[in-house]
């Protein structure tokens, strides 16, 4: 399982996680500008995937996002 790098949720991502034959969720989404993950993690670095709920807001309301 994987860690969200904005909320700390607990989320199954399809490359990290080594799941076989099947897509990464994430693949459904626009990617995410450079940008836009620079102000998704408010500046701070840190690396990796963000959990659905995080990075379909982000996209779908250009980095806008819940809680």
């Amino acid at each position: 399982m994987s860690c969200c790098a904005r909320c700390g949720a607990v989320f199954a991502c399809g490359m990290a996680d080594g799941i076989k034959n099947e897509p990464c969720w994430c693949t459904q989404l626009p990617p995410l500008a450079p940008e836009a993950r620079d102000k998704l993690l408010d500046g701070k670095a840190v690396t990796g995937c963000f959990c659905p709920t995080c990075l379909a807001s982000a996209t779908r309301n250009n980095t806008s996002l819940p809680g």
